[in-house]
Formats: structure tokens, C-alpha cells, sequence
């Protein structure tokens, strides 16, 4: 039991049971200016107001990679990479978009 990693189990479940239900949209959103990762927006049972906020670049790729998605979200704004990242969830039927967030 000394390499047990309570942290690491938690995160393990939170994405679980976060996934119990598939998203049905996506916005994933990065700073403007300074085109930082700022969030991802998960929302779920067709509702209008997300139902989970991811801000830690490291917690949405594991999201992501629980959806069989492994391109890596930058931690910069790199376009290339979104576009991969958003037609993969398009492919598993989840509407994905991303925003600016204007921070000035």
C-alpha cells in the first residue's frame, strides 16, 4: 500500500463518473490576449449552462484520453491541434467548438 496514489484514485474516479454520461457538447476556450488554455466547458443532458469546468490542461487530457482522444490540448493556443482535437469529437457525435476569452 505505500504506492498508493490517493490523489491520483480520486482524479480516476472523478473522470469516471464523469464520463458515466457522454458530453454533448465541448467548448474549449483560451485567453485573449495571450492565447493561454483557459477551460473547457463540458456540457451534458442538452442543457444551455455547462455542467463541469475543466481549467488544469493535464485533468482535460486525461478527459480527453478517456474518450480514445490522445492529441494533447496546448497549453498555448495552437490551432492546428484544436482542429485535430474538435473533429475527433465531432466524430464521436459531440458538438465542439472553441472561444476566446477576452481577459482584457
Amino acid at each position: 500500500m505505500d504506492n498508493f496514489n490517493l490523489t491520483k484514485w480520486y482524479r480516476d474516479l472523478y473522470i469516471k463518473e464523469s464520463l458515466s454520461s457522454q458530453p454533448d457538447q465541448i467548448t474549449i476556450s483560451y485567453t485573449y490576449p495571450g492565447s493561454r488554455f483557459y477551460g473547457a466547458y463540458i456540457y451534458r443532458g442538452g442543457k444551455d449552462q455547462w455542467d463541469e469546468k475543466i481549467r488544469d490542461v493535464e485533468e482535460f487530457n486525461n478527459f480527453l484520453s478517456d474518450l480514445n482522444i490522445h492529441t494533447e490540448v496546448p497549453r498555448r493556443h495552437d490551432q492546428e491541434k484544436i482542429d485535430s482535437i474538435l473533429f475527433q469529437l465531432r466524430k464521436l457525435g459531440i458538438k465542439a467548438q472553441e472561444d476566446e476569452m477576452d481577459v482584457s
